[in-house]
């Protein structure tokens, strides 16, 4: 086994190994990063297509929200559900502010 002490002499030693400049872009290479090749990723990557995703049962006091229930498919979808997120969290923000401050209702002193 390798405790600590042998650990740190051996450090030095193994790191200029594995970092010489031909092992560096060798890796570089093998991954397409220099010269820039995204097949060798690409090609590993198991992509499989299907219809939309069945969206998670909701709580029932998000129910009426059925923007959260639709998968957004271009930019113009992603930026109204993420509005309507900000907006529902906003909203959350405040009640749980009013709560905290006992605004909304008395809170019972311990």
């Amino acid at each position: 086994t390798v405790d600590n002490w042998n650990f740190l002499v051996a450090f030095p030693r193994v790191r200029m190994e594995a970092f010489k400049p031909n092992t560096i872009r060798s890796g570089f290479a093998i991954s397409g990063l220099v010269p820039l090749d995204p097949h060798p990723v690409l090609q590993n990557l198991n992509i499989q297509v299907e219809g939309p995703t069945k969206a998670p049962t909701l709580p029932g006091s998000l129910q009426g929200y059925s923007d959260f229930q639709n998968t957004p498919y271009n930019s113009q979808q992603l930026q109204r559900k993420e509005r309507s997120i900000k907006k529902i969290i906003n909203q959350c923000c405040l009640h749980i502010e009013r709560i905290y401050t006992g605004r909304e209702w008395r809170l019972p002193l311990p």
